[in-house]
């Protein structure tokens, strides 16, 4: 599974398409700088949205993040005889994210859509990753903030907005031989399996776990 990729990758390319499903935007852009002038100068088209990692914790809320980083995920593959044994591990990661728009009473629509999708929780999503499928939560929190702006610069004319999103996503470390494993694997739907001639009952259940 050489060609795997991060599921904190795809992640965020799921919550970036949310993003604009859910509040319009036309681009939604994952940034660290504060002063994000030299985007807006090259911007044709608004509403645009930002985001930048402000924390990252592990997320332990119903999860037993110790057993999951140690014992993995097996995932199939398209054969279902082999699998790879994949390590993730939950972790909340702090975002926030502002909304600019040139128009005021595109500010008082986005007011109205942050809160409907804060208490609705509708930026949440799942995604099929490698076989297997996971969900990603996201919460909001529902006060909103108007970032101070420089009156001379590229922002000028825009009004924005800022508000806190808790992103429940999953990392694994796919550089590391002993947190990515290759193993038989042999799923069985019937109801019995001969084994050296002895009959187990057996549904559905992985035999290398």
């Amino acid at each position: 599974m050489a060609t795997l990729k991060s599921p904190t990758l795809y992640s965020f390319a799921g919550l970036q398409k949310s993003i604009k499903d859910n509040f319009g935007v036309k681009e939604c852009y994952i940034s660290q700088l504060e002063n994000v002038g030299d985007i807006l100068s090259k911007v044709n088209s608004y509403p645009i949205s930002f985001l930048r990692i402000v924390s990252v914790k592990p997320n332990e809320t119903g999860n037993n993040v110790r057993r999951m980083a140690s014992r993995g995920t097996v995932i199939a593959k398209e054969n279902a005889h082999e699998g790879t044994r994949l390590a993730l591990v939950p972790v909340t990661i702090g975002l926030t994210m502002t909304y600019i728009t040139p128009d005021f009473e595109g500010i008082l629509d986005f007011i109205s859509k942050w809160q409907f999708t804060a208490i609705r929780e509708r930026l949440s999503f799942s995604l099929e990753y490698a076989g297997t499928n996971l969900d990603f939560s996201c919460m909001l929190t529902p006060d909103l903030t108007i970032p101070n702006k420089d009156e001379f610069s590229e922002e000028a004319d825009n009004f924005k907005l800022e508000g806190e999103i808790n992103f429940n996503t999953w990392v694994t470390n796919l550089d590391d031989g002993r947190d990515v494993q290759e193993i038989p694997l042999i799923r069985f739907t019937t109801s019995t399996l001969s084994v050296d001639g002895v009959l187990t009952s057996i549904i559905d259940k992985d035999l290398s776990a």
